[in-house]
């Protein structure tokens, strides 16, 4: 509306020499000029926090650059602007999951303080590893369902229980085996936990890249233990408006008429709603 006003000024000026009520002075006329320099940066950014590829990454870098422009501009409105940002901020870095979305985005986890990028790095290790425990379970249920050793013990239990005139042999055979199988996770859990830990500390000493996206940057630079992990974090919405086209996209999805659908195809439109362009 300012801009306008000020396109508009020559017409203005020729109906306030008409009609004194109409008659601005040339203060008045930099005060809007001010006030609409002031706006200029704001409005640009909003525009631009409202991309459908916006990571949180992305969106701290705008914040950021924002903040810079408006100190910069000097005016009294910027300054305000400014101050709201600051209060803001405060209440955005208490989200961990943000602040761990950002720390995987090598782009411009260096926008973070020491404070915060150590915090962010205990949020992401704790995501990485309820994801590891979700994989967990079905890696130890495909070793026991395939592992030899877990075969020759059932066998032992079986010849146990037929067997009456071995069974004391049988039992000791029987424990032997549990006890080796035993001893043989415990090494594997060992090993995992030592390899995720490996690869939480390459993490942390990733240097900075200049990718156009973030889902390729993490693709290239992390450790597959840890991809999935970044990656779902990445993806974290973080304006109104990515929330509500989340919701858009589930809302078509899962509309009465398309109740039926399989849930391959519902994860198939899902995935393409979400990555159109």
């Amino acid at each position: 509306m300012l801009t306008r006003l000020l396109e508009l000024r020559p017409v203005v000026e020729d109906l306030g020499a008409a009609n004194p009520q109409l008659h601005l002075s040339n203060d008045k006329w930099q005060q809007l000029q001010s006030l609409a320099d002031a706006l200029v940066e704001p409005t640009a950014t909003m525009a631009r926090l409202q991309a459908a590829e916006l990571t949180p990454g992305l969106f701290l870098k705008e914040w950021k650059l924002l903040k810079r422009k408006l100190e910069a501009n000097g005016t009294r409105l910027a300054a305000a602007i400014a101050a709201a940002m600051d209060r803001r901020q405060g209440r955005l870095f208490e989200c961990d999951l943000f602040l761990g979305a950002v720390y995987v985005d090598l782009r411009y986890r260096l926008l973070l303080d020491e404070a915060d990028l150590n915090y962010a790095e205990r949020v992401f290790n704790r995501i990485v590893e309820r994801e590891s425990q979700i994989r967990c379970p079905e890696t130890s249920h495909g070793e026991g369902s395939g592992e030899p050793g877990s075969q020759q013990t059932a066998r032992a239990a079986n010849d146990g229980t037929g067997n009456n005139a071995s069974s004391t042999s049988s039992e000791d055979e029987l424990e032997q085996a549990l006890d080796r199988l035993q001893q043989r996770r415990r090494l594997t859990d060992a090993e995992l936990t030592s390899t995720l830990r490996e690869d939480l500390e390459k993490v942390r000493h990733l240097p900075r890249v200049k990718s156009k996206d973030a889902f390729e940057a993490i693709c290239s630079s992390f450790p597959s233990q840890v991809r999935n992990a970044a990656c779902a974090l990445t993806a974290l919405p973080v304006t109104q408006v990515s929330v509500e086209r989340l919701f858009s996209a589930l809302k078509f999805i899962l509309s009465d008429a398309r109740s039926t659908m399989k849930p391959d195809l519902v994860e198939a439109i899902l995935i393409l709603r979400t990555n159109w362009q």
